[in-house]
This record gives C-alpha cells, sequence and structure tokens, in this order.
C-alpha cells in the first residue's frame, strides 16, 4: 500500500512479510498481512457482517472488464429458457434493485413461489428477487471468482440486536467505514468469514490503533471473548481494548451513558 511503501504511521516499523496460510479462528496469531480492501456491503440482519473487495489486485482489475461486457451484455433483449428453475447455488444474472443494474449473484434459497434470496458475489449485497429478474449466466461469465468476500470484525462485537444501541452502532460502522478504501489486516479465518482489523490509513497514530478499537472506545462495541477464541494470542491489542472499555465506562460513552453494564461478560 501506498502507507506502507512510504513507512509511515502505523508503517514506521513494518517489515514486509511472505504470505502466509490464513488458519482457523481458534489458533494462535497470524503474521501480519495487510491488505487494502473497500467495504461494498454491510448488513444489519440476521446478524452484522460486511463485505470486502481486495483492491490493486488483478480480480478486482479483471471485474471492471467483466462489468463492462457484462453491462453491454444485459442490454440486448435476455431471456430465460422455459425450464429455466434455478436451484441453490446456482450462479445466476440477477438485477439489483437498488440501481436494476444486473449483476452476478448465486442463489442462497427459495424463499416463495418465483422468489429467491440471492447474494451478489461481487459485492456482499443480498436480497430476495423475483424469477422475472433472474437470468442464467452466461458461461463466459462464470470464470472469474466473486471478488466479494464475507467478514466482521476481530476481537470485538456490536451490541446485540435487541439492543437501544445497535442501530447507532451501525450507522456508526457506515459512517466510517462504508464506501472507503481501508487497511485490513487478517487476524483469523472462519470458515469462509474473515476476521478483519480495519485501519484508516489516514488516522493510524500507533500499531494497536483501529476501527475496532475506537468502536469499543466509543461505547459502540465490545470485547468478544466468546467468538473471538483467538484473542488470548494478541496480548497487545488485548491490553489496548481493555484500556479503551475502561474509557469508555470512565466517560459514559454509547451503551454506558447509564453506568457500567459490563455486556462483555454476557
Amino acid at each position: 500500500t501506498e502507507a506502507k511503501e512510504a513507512k509511515r504511521g502505523v508503517w514506521k516499523n513494518y517489515v514486509e512479510e511472505a504470505e502466509v496460510e490464513v488458519v482457523e479462528q481458534d489458533a494462535g496469531a497470524l503474521k501480519t498481512q495487510y491488505l487494502d480492501v473497500i467495504i461494498s456491503d454491510v448488513r444489519a440482519a440476521p446478524q452484522f457482517g460486511f463485505s470486502v473487495q481486495t483492491l490493486n489486485s488483478e480480480g478486482i482489475a479483471n471485474l471492471e472488464k467483466l462489468m463492462r461486457e457484462f453491462s453491454l451484455h444485459h442490454r440486448g433483449a435476455i431471456k430465460s429458457p422455459p425450464s429455466f428453475s434455478p436451484k441453490p447455488g446456482d450462479l445466476v444474472s440477477a438485477r439489483f434493485s437498488a440501481d436494476n443494474s444486473w449483476y452476478r449473484g448465486k442463489i442462497r434459497k427459495i424463499v416463495g413461489k418465483a422468489e429467491y434470496d440471492v447474494v451478489f458475489i461481487d459485492y456482499g449485497n443480498q436480497e430476495t428477487v423475483s424469477l422475472a429478474n433472474i437470468r442464467p449466466l452466461d458461461e463466459k461469465f462464470r470464470g472469474l471468482a466473486g471478488q466479494a468476500q464475507d467478514a466482521r470484525l476481530s476481537f470485538v462485537k456490536l451490541p446485540d440486536a435487541s439492543s437501544d444501541y445497535f442501530e447507532e452502532a451501525i450507522d456508526r460502522f457506515r459512517s466510517i467505514c462504508e464506501g472507503r478504501k481501508l487497511i485490513a489486516n487478517i487476524d483469523a479465518r472462519e470458515g469462509p468469514v474473515l476476521h478483519l482489523r480495519l485501519i484508516d490509513p489516514s488516522d493510524a497514530g500507533s500499531p494497536t490503533d483501529s476501527i475496532n478499537t475506537q468502536l469499543v472506545r466509543e461505547g459502540l462495541a465490545v470485547i468478544d471473548r466468546k467468538g473471538c477464541k483467538y484473542l488470548s494470542s494478541y496480548a497487545q491489542i488485548f491490553k489496548r481494548l481493555q484500556d479503551d472499555t475502561a474509557e469508555a465506562k470512565r466517560s459514559r460513552s454509547g451503551m454506558y451513558e447509564f453506568g457500567d453494564i459490563s455486556p462483555e461478560d454476557d
């Protein structure tokens, strides 16, 4: 990344690491693996999560080319064969309601008569799409792997969906992350889900600074001891999170505005 190359801020003492295989989330600390990413989708239901695209990669360059061709392809009248009946797991072309454009998707499940839950594999968005807005995916658009990866925050979790602070936490995450170029470090992998430490390259003063710790300091996230079994392997970050939790309680920030509720012990 530009910041790494210039050795600025959090990367001042950074030593380039060889790429390592990402292991399961109950293993020890992984070697540092910084990626340039953009948050392409944020989801509040059924639980908080988000999707990222890795920038400055061959995949993204190929996606841009594919989407230009994909757009031209769908300018014509693309019809489905009479027998077209997609099944869960099938790759399809689907029209996204927000912009009425066609994108590559995968059928997650059938939710009603001629309605399907679709995940758009290059951006991570999910929605229910009618069969009228789904087409078979042409073979020439199947070669490139989906460019969106599901992710969650390393070390921390937002308040439960039943909390009065859940929507505030989601909105705050969106405001500081969605659509922005960030630096991510992979701290663990839980199946297909990456556990990410997100860093704003314009606002990183120390190696433990991250959006994860910022949300804790603002009282909008708590340490996730149960969901992040690798936590003890990152002693410096764990100490930082404990300090940020104490500061959030002292300043009555976010969920602590009425006192210490100790949600991280739930």
